[in-house]
């Protein structure tokens, strides 16, 4: 596939001076080590309680600042440099090497017709979708599904490009920095930016609206992700935040703490085992708390792993009955958290 290469952001001397950093700075050793780690854990090999990724001693590397968020929307140089000093900001502590296409939340809402939004300068944030509003809803789906390649879509793509190309020049930089797929939420939390906050009465107003909404997010997102399957294919596991998880895809679920169950099961799990099963399964993320659904989320085939980010705000025993008493794994837990609970987590844990 060829899509949108920008050459002459592979030719900007900061960043080229970057990624030879970079590719100088990567131990080969302590990379396959580090990675054999996750692929045991990921794959139930490892024999532990809990496990601890680790890379060994920080090494001192100069880092240079990373370039500001909104210049980054605007220039690929940059965006790259942005990613690619994460790499050197991970050598120094125990997580996996990932780059990514960094617009934000709003790339698939941007794809169904949404503007964006970019944040002031002083907030240093990554932009987001305006809501189309509800009584826009029925119109944008009496159109065809919009090309991958549509709003923020065109840049997530130039950016994949260019990073396949880093990969070629820079063999190490091309081995043990993983790209990850661009961040398209999951189906109710991009629906949620494309509808606005009313969706939370749509559900109980115009209930068909939104179910049609949720196909047409759903269609979109097997549309995008398979064509970013074109640039980076699949290999049985993927990675998020320089965590590994099997599958592929990393399905947000933060919108789900505002439902019931009831609705969770009626509004959210059909559409997030609608792209598993048809991507290849993966992992499912959510902040706040989760443990009034997780149990329909655990009956969702191809969920692998769960990564909650706030587990304070959950009853543990809850989250573990669903979680690893059936297999499914936690991954990045808080350590204090997780080390409480070592010898409930079953070595099916990750902190």
């Amino acid at each position: 596939m060829h899509f949108f290469i920008r050459a002459s952001a592979l030719n900007d001397p900061p960043l080229c001076g970057l990624l030879a950093q970079l590719e100088d700075a990567i131990d080969p050793d302590i990379e396959d080590t580090l990675e054999r780690g996750w692929l045991d854990f990921t794959f139930g090999r490892f024999r532990g309680d809990l496990f601890l990724p680790d890379r060994g001693a920080a090494r001192a590397l100069d880092i240079p600042p990373a370039p500001h968020i909104n210049d980054c929307q605007k220039d690929y140089a940059r965006m790259l440099a942005a990613q690619y000093i994460n790499c050197l900001r991970a050598l120094q502590g125990n997580g996996l090497m990932v780059v990514r296409a960094n617009y934000g939340t709003g790339i698939l809402p941007s794809i169904l017709g949404c503007d964006i939004f970019t944040m002031p300068r002083w907030q240093d944030t990554l932009p987001t979708a305006r809501p189309l509003g509800g009584d826009k809803i029925k119109a944008l789906l009496e159109q065809e599904i919009p090309p991958f390649d549509a709003g923020l879509g065109r840049h997530a793509f130039a950016i994949g490009e260019l990073m396949r190309e880093i990969a070629l020049r820079y063999p190490k930089i091309g081995r043990y920095a993983h790209v990850i797929q661009p961040d398209l939420q999951g189906p109710f939390d991009a629906a949620e930016l494309i509808w606005g906050s009313d969706i939370f009465y749509g559900v109980f107003d115009r209930p068909d609206l939104v179910h049609a909404l949720l196909r047409r997010v759903c269609e979109t997102y097997e549309k995008v992700i398979k064509a970013w399957y074109g640039l980076f294919p699949p290999g049985g596991y993927a990675l998020h935040a320089g965590m590994m998880y099997r599958g592929n895809l990393m399905l947000r679920s933060d919108s789900a703490h505002n439902f019931s169950p009831e609705m969770y099961a009626e509004f959210m799990r059909p559409y997030d085992e609608w792209l598993m099963s048809r991507c290849g399964g993966g992992a499912l993320h959510f902040c706040g708390r989760g443990d009034h659904y997780i149990a329909a989320c655990a009956e969702i085939p191809g969920l692998y792993a769960v990564n909650m980010s706030q587990p304070e705000f959950n009853d543990p025993e809850i989250i573990f009955r669903h979680t690893v008493d059936r297999g499914i794994r936690l991954i990045g837990l808080q350590k204090e958290f997780a080390v409480a609970h070592t010898k409930r987590l079953k070595g099916l844990a990750q902190a």
